[in-house]
């Protein structure tokens, strides 16, 4: 009984963890967890322009996980593509039948 309590509490602090951490915004954990010391690299006996430079490299609003309680700044609905397929030609399907199937099939009389 005491290690099924003991379960059942470690459960459920750990839901109640993850749950205050999917409410939490983004930008709060951005400013908690994010180190900006991004620097540019030189490479040795070269003149050439670097590829990055020295500036602050934040994708902090394109995160993918974000919270499902707040609303996104633009919301946009995508017009749908109206696709069909037009009949060029029209053809008369006559569907093969046979009776002897359809007897064969039948079950006994009923008194």
């Amino acid at each position: 009984m005491l290690q099924s309590f003991f379960i059942r509490k470690t459960i459920a602090a750990f839901l109640i963890l993850v749950f205050a951490f999917s409410i939490t915004p983004t930008i709060v954990l951005h400013n908690w967890f994010a180190n900006h010391t991004d620097t540019c690299i030189q490479q040795k006996n070269s003149q050439l322009p670097q590829i990055s430079s020295a500036t602050f490299h934040c994708h902090c609003n394109s995160m993918v996980a974000v919270s499902a309680f707040t609303e996104p700044g633009q919301f946009e609905i995508a017009a749908v593509e109206k696709v069909f397929n037009t009949a060029t030609s029209i053809e008369i399907v006559q569907p093969t039948t046979s009776l002897i199937i359809f007897h064969s099939l039948r079950g006994p009389p009923t008194v």
